[in-house]
């Protein structure tokens, strides 16, 4: 059967397109562990939007109705599934990129047009019906049962702030009063003076912390990593009875990555309409806007992460566990409020700055004065605090809240400026943490602590009691070692990376051991002045460099994105 006239044709082209944007959004619905805090709008979205792209497409692709819609979606649905890149470091499906999947597309493409035009109605209302089952299906990702609920059981946060130096914070006697929220959580709870991040890169940090596993054992070295099987906080939690959730502010955090195990709610949806980013409509538009920004930054500002995770917190009952991720203290530094820290001094030019991270650039024009961006910095840091204040007057005092950072950031020291993840000393690995709540005695713990302890933190502090420090405390750490890597690739451009360095932090000295064979050893207070020194365990640092991890491929488009966010330097 043939519609007669363009009006008819718009009309069952465009209705098509509605169907097809239902049984989208209610896939996105039934699958998607993103916050979706407004499903009807969503729903109305994708039928609207979905319904005036498929119009104008029965008519482009020359046939009758709705048959030209069906065929202009589907190989929209082909284009972006061939072209699409796995998450990093995975093996892609054997159609990505293959001209044999093309090839085979357009034949199916080519069947169904025939098909559709011989018995328009049969085989519309079999597609139709295939539609909205596929948007009503069971989820297949659905999460394990959870747990009894213990009558006794609290209330858990978890904020970690990326990039946030310990010594900026003015919880750790900083001249800037950068953190007025975490010195009042301080005060009424447990400081840890010399808390030791693993590894100065947000994902394999945020792994140890969840795992308790450090990155020579989890072997994630790099962002876009997948995070490996074996333990997890939030699936012992949930097993307890714990709701669960988390609002993550980067991309390097994303889902896909494995981060959302054990999460009934895993927010890292960056658009206006939460939900939108599995859709049809939503990946083409991602990818479009990647071709035309591949600098784009994937982040989501503290403020708008917040108050998604206020919107879920005030809705739950019983016990619930949430992390929220701020990543505002990373490049640029870009804060859209706070004091205005900068006081003009001679003689700090950034004329004598190195290479700066891609993310900056264009971020400093104007700027003179090395104080002047570090000021920025400061500001970022201020108003992340100021959105823990918003969280902490909502979840209340009897929640234990746990707040800790990821890793630092670098100033110049070691001749690296406004970036991480190329050195391995205190400003890049010391973050600060603070652990409060019901039964949690006030005070600060000065021992040398690694992030890998924070599980167990977390659940001594809601049964068994605090775990006490070690005896003989030490902190460890491992990263890619860049400078090494570009030497090895400037002589040898098909050379792929694999050296890396490693430190032991001890509470009076820092041995370095890096890729190129050399070591250091400084002498030093955690987070104070450091000078050279002899000795050192050399060969307790080198055993962290052995063993088999190191990057696997990136797909282009993953690579983009992550250099875009500073963390490939160094690397292909």
């Amino acid at each position: 059967m043939r519609v007669k006239g363009i009006p008819n044709t718009l009309w069952s082209a465009a209705a098509f397109g509605a169907a097809w944007g239902l049984g989208e959004s209610l896939g996105a619905l039934a699958h998607s562990r993103v916050l979706v805090d407004r499903p009807i709008v969503l729903i109305a979205w994708a039928v609207c939007l979905t319904a005036l792209v498929a119009a104008p497409a029965g008519l482009l692709a020359r046939a009758q109705g709705w048959v030209g819609a069906l065929v202009g979606l589907l190989g929209l649905e082909l284009l972006l599934r061939v072209l699409t890149d796995p998450p990093p470091f995975q093996e892609p499906a054997w159609y990505v990129g293959s001209p044999v999947a093309v090839v085979l597309g357009v034949g199916a493409l080519l069947v169904t047009r025939h098909l559709l035009v011989r018995t328009p109605w049969r085989v519309g209302v079999v597609l139709g019906l295939l539609a909205v089952m596929w948007g009503v299906r069971p989820p297949v990702d659905a999460l394990p049962p959870r747990g009894e609920v213990v009558s006794s059981a609290r209330n858990v946060l978890v904020v970690t702030l990326d990039t946030t130096r310990a010594d900026h914070c003015s919880l750790y006697g900083y001249a800037r009063e950068t953190t007025p929220t975490l010195d009042a959580l301080g005060d009424r709870g447990l400081v840890f003076d010399a808390m030791w991040s693993p590894i100065p890169v947000t994902g394999p940090a945020h792994t140890t912390l969840w795992s308790g596993v450090g990155p020579w054992e989890h072997g994630a070295l790099l962002n876009g990593m997948p995070v490996p099987d074996g333990p997890w906080l939030p699936t012992r939690l949930r097993s307890r009875g714990y709701s669960t959730s988390a609002f993550v502010s980067a991309y390097v955090l994303d889902g896909r990555y494995g981060f959302d195990r054990g999460f009934d709610v895993y927010d890292d949806d960056f658009n206006g309409l939460a939900g939108t980013s599995g859709l049809l409509l939503g990946r083409l538009w991602g990818g479009v806007q990647r071709f035309l920004d591949p600098d784009l930054l994937s982040e989501r500002r503290g403020d708008h992460t917040v108050s998604r995770a206020l919107d879920w917190w005030e809705r739950q009952e019983g016990p619930r566990m949430m992390w929220v991720h701020l990543f505002d203290a990373h490049g640029p530094y870009v804060a859209p409020e706070g004091p205005d820290f900068f006081q003009m001094e001679p003689d700090a030019s950034l004329e004598g700055v190195g290479r700066l991270p891609v993310y900056l650039e264009g971020t400093l024009d104007g700027m003179t004065d090395t104080r002047q961006v570090v000021a920025e910095y400061d500001r970022e840091v201020h108003f992340a605090d100021s959105q823990l204040a918003r969280l902490l007057e909502t979840v209340g005092p009897d929640t234990l809240v746990v707040v800790v950072g990821d890793h630092g950031e670098s100033f110049g020291e070691g001749g690296v400026w406004f970036d991480h993840g190329a050195d391995l000393l205190d400003h890049s690995l010391r973050v600060p943490m603070v652990l409060a709540g019901p039964g949690i005695e006030p005070g600060r713990r000065g021992e040398l602590t690694e992030l890998g302890e924070v599980p167990s933190l977390i659940e001594g502090a809601l049964g068994r009691g605090l775990p006490e420090p070690p005896e003989t405390p030490f902190a460890r750490a491992v990263a890619f070692d860049r400078e090494a890597n570009q030497a090895v690739r400037a002589s040898d451009p098909d050379a792929r990376p694999s050296l890396r360095m490693g430190a032991i932090r001890m509470p009076g000295s820092l041995v370095v051991a890096r890729g190129d064979g050399s070591s250091v050893t400084l002498s030093g207070p955690v987070g104070g002045p450091l000078t050279p020194s002899v000795g050192g365990d050399v060969d307790a640092v080198l055993q962290l460099l052995s063993g088999d991890i190191g990057p696997r491929e990136l797909s282009d488009d993953e690579a983009e994105m992550l250099r875009s966010l500073g963390y490939l330097d160094g690397l292909p």
